[in-house]
């Protein structure tokens, strides 16, 4: 197990207040799509694992994973903030854990990241599915860095005290220069508001929130309520990326789940609604710039641009996620114009799946201004989909 670090926080700067509005009843599906089979489903995972190469490819493949094949060990499970010391022999998380496995034991000395990588941001997407490995079964390796101990250890380490941060504090998502992504609120916070739920850690949970607003900060455009995708550094991408905004919304959800599961919970009620409210601005605008045969294009508000299928999976299970964590909590919300896009949603996707399982019509997870043919985040996001459409709809 890895010792509580109290001595790494930072500090909060000040706190914005959540906006909420009524809610509505529960009228928020208007022509259900049926649950992929599990065919279809077999498939999708396969050409996922297929294609997932990149540190987050892979971080969100273990993500996806857990949400839909493991759900009671997902963020959005039973047993996420307090899993068993070790794993029934009924609980079978061999898919997670080789992948896990692999990277640990190919993890050259002296790499404080999970992997090597231009990104400081991405590899941390790893960092859920090596916590609940590392709190629930033995390393594939108990030397050097061929552990999930060390490996965690170093790349908090690196995260919090070594990566470069912008003039606000925010931790930036590349190495070679200061730059904040979008994408990062996915890969770390997470990550971080994880480490301190298991470890009880105040100081771990604080940073985790304090990189989802101090990202809030420099990336938020208040003119169509989205956030923009790159800035600061050279190559900039001012623009509303889709996939950016799902990572952004489903990133905070995963942050505001943990919190709120966590032993620490009653010290973070405001943060929670801080949370609560930033996800819903991203749910809320979102949807403004569906298309009518239900996808989103590539850059949200830009209508030259192209139909992406899987920002609109990724968007639809944030949505899906923020609905069922309203209702747990009796919000007064009002997302129900969103519940009825992200229904067209999954229709679309549903409909961009081919014979072989990929999702068609998506962006170029590598160049991201470009189509693309195979995405293996995409494949990501239907399952991710699946499962939050899933728990929505068999919520009490």
């Amino acid at each position: 197990m890895i010792p509580s670090m109290t001595l790494l926080f930072l500090a909060l700067s000040y706190i914005r207040l959540a906006y909420t509005r009524p809610l509505l009843p529960r009228q928020d599906d208007p022509a259900p799509v049926q649950l992929l089979s599990s065919s279809q489903i077999a498939l999708v995972e396969a050409r996922m694992l297929e294609q997932s190469k990149g540190s987050w490819e892979l971080g969100t493949a273990t993500q996806s994973l857990f949400e839909y094949e493991y759900p009671s060990f997902s963020v959005y499970g039973n047993n996420f903030v307090s899993p068993p010391k070790s794993l029934p022999k009924n609980a079978d998380i061999s898919k997670i854990l080789n992948i896990t496995d692999q990277i640990v034991l190919a993890r050259p000395p002296g790499v404080l990241s999970f992997m090597p990588d231009q990104a400081a941001g991405d590899p941390p997407s790893l960092g859920v599915s090596m916590l609940f490995a590392n709190w629930t079964v033995r390393s594939p390796t108990s030397t050097g860095s061929s552990n999930y101990a060390s490996a965690i250890i170093d790349q908090l380490n690196y995260s919090l005290t070594r990566a470069p941060r912008a003039p606000n504090g925010a931790i930036s998502h590349r190495v070679d220069q200061i730059q904040l992504w979008s994408d990062s609120v996915y890969m770390l916070p997470p990550f971080l508001a994880y480490f301190g739920a298991l470890h009880r850690d105040e100081g771990v949970m604080r940073a985790a929130y304090d990189q989802v607003r101090l990202y809030r900060d420099l990336l938020f455009d208040g003119s169509v309520g989205l956030w923009r995708h790159i800035v600061l550094g050279n190559g900039e991408d001012l623009s509303h990326w889709s996939t950016g905004n799902g990572w952004a919304a489903a990133g905070i959800m995963r942050v505001l789940i943990t919190i709120k599961e966590s032993s620490l919970a009653d010290k973070f009620a405001t943060e929670q609604g801080n949370l609560e409210g930033w996800a819903l601005e991203i749910v809320n605008n979102i949807w403004n710039y569906q298309q009518a045969n239900g996808t989103l294009l590539n850059y949200a508000t830009d209508g030259n641009s192209f139909a992406d299928s899987a920002s609109t999976a990724l968007l639809a299970a944030a949505t899906y996620r923020l609905a069922t964590y309203l209702d747990s909590t009796g919000s007064n919300a009002d997302i129900s114009k969103a519940l009825t896009a992200a229904s067209r949603a999954r229709t679309l996707v549903s409909r961009s799946l081919d014979a072989d399982g990929w999702l068609l019509n998506v962006v170029d997870p590598w160049n991201f201004p470009l189509r693309g043919t195979r995405s293996a985040e995409g494949q990501a996001f239907v399952l991710s989909l699946e499962a939050a459409y899933r728990d929505y709809r068999n919520r009490a």
